[in-house]
């Protein structure tokens, strides 16, 4: 979750239907229209028209969800629901549920979107060990990792599905991941709260040793690189926030008197949030870590180790249509309608995270080449004349 450009997870609601594309193999048309059913039977997904943010309760085992400007609305996960046990971090998952993982839970928990009902055990095939971060990553994987066990890095399908254990080797206690813009994976290890640092992994999950200064850490916990990639680390047993350069070179500790920070993320103004495990709160910095104050207002925060703001990045106003405007729904290269072409200014390319990817410019090219994307679901949204929108989801593969 970088400032300005914070990983978070929204869509797009997806309706009903079967599209058949025609091609010149009888099987190619049989299998397509196959994988085009499951692409558009997944449940429709209602999102709020208001930024909603959400903090663990972790002392409660219940989560809560509060307004963009800190007020507690309500209880969100009620306490032990579905057995949650020391709830350590929360995803928006594409269908509009949400996920969160449990310190003493085996498995990622699953509760509906809008009323946080519990509604199953998500992740299969896997008993995780300690489970604390999550990240959806472009790909369609959720990245976990394991504070216990055999520490490495888990990942599942947007299935559930256990896919790998994509680290070749454990991270002691990790509980803080990000990714640099050369996608190389960054691990911080709280290292029982006194020798801890931050572990970089290539692009396959090969481990490539320690970062930079970042052994001169405590106990560090959330880690992430902002804009202008520098590495943002909470260090948990120091009650500070220190920042690294791109190279891994000490700056300085650009935040003191946070009481064992561990969850952080930015609201859309910018400024960030960190949740103070110790301090029971939720404290307001600007992006460049001056405080503001506390955040939350109203509700039990007993222990705070997570802090999410869900942004509707792509919810569907009453003036924004679903159809097939663009074809095929299935590929690399995609040709856009006529009437896109004609009447529509611009179009901009979501990832599944609701992470804008690309804008498109119709009357220069009704074509776009998606070759370049990693596989999985996009959404594209063209803007047209009197604030009239389309829509449409693709998957690239």
């Amino acid at each position: 979750m970088n400032a300005g450009g914070c990983k978070t997870l929204s869509g797009l609601p997806l309706t009903s239907g079967i599209v058949i594309i025609l091609t010149v193999n009888q099987k190619t048309i049989v299998m397509k229209k196959t994988i085009l059913f499951l692409l558009w039977s997944i449940p429709a997904i209602v999102f709020s028209q208001d930024t909603e943010v959400f903090a663990s309760d972790r002392g409660n085992n219940a989560v809560n969800k509060y307004d963009i400007d800190g007020n507690f609305i309500e209880v969100f996960i009620d306490p032990n629901s579905g057995g949650l046990s020391n709830p350590q971090d929360i995803v928006f998952h594409p269908d509009g549920s949400v996920l969160i993982s449990g310190f003493l839970n085996n498995a990622i928990l699953q509760y509906d979107g809008n009323t946080g009902n519990f509604m199953g055990e998500f992740s299969s095939n896997y008993s995780l060990q300690g489970a604390t971060r999550m990240e959806l990553k472009e790909d369609n994987l959720i990245y976990v990792l394991q504070w216990s066990g055999n520490y490495k890095t888990v990942r599942f399908d947007l299935n559930g599905n256990f896919v790998d254990e994509f680290t070749d080797i454990g991270v002691f206690q990790s509980i803080g991941i990000d990714w640099d813009t050369d996608d190389n994976m960054y691990i911080s290890t709280w290292a029982n709260g006194s020798n801890g640092n931050v572990q970089v992994f290539d692009s396959n999950g090969t481990g490539m040793g320690v970062f930079g200064d970042t052994a001169l850490l405590v106990g560090p916990t959330n880690i992430w690189f902002t804009d202008n990639n520098e590495l943002w680390v909470l260090d948990y047993n120091a009650n500070r926030v220190t920042r690294f350069d791109e190279n891994g070179t000490f700056i300085d500790h650009v935040i003191t008197g946070v009481a064992n920070p561990e969850g952080f993320d930015y609201l859309p103004n910018g400024n960030l949030l960190i949740a103070e495990r110790g301090g029971n709160q939720i404290k307001e910095f600007t992006a460049d870590g001056t405080f503001i104050g506390r955040w939350d207002n109203g509700g039990s925060l007993n222990t705070p180790n997570f802090v999410r703001v869900r942004e509707p990045v792509l919810s569907i106003t009453q003036n924004e249509q679903q159809d097939q405007w663009v074809v095929p729904t299935i590929g690399t290269r995609f040709m856009m309608s006529p009437t896109i072409v004609e009447n529509y200014q611009v179009v901009y390319v979501y990832s599944i995270t609701g992470t804008l990817i690309a804008q498109l410019n119709p009357s220069e090219s009704q074509f776009w080449d998606a070759s370049q994307l990693s596989k999985g679901m996009y959404f594209l949204r063209a803007s047209g004349p009197n604030g009239i929108f389309l829509s449409q989801k693709l998957l690239v593969n």
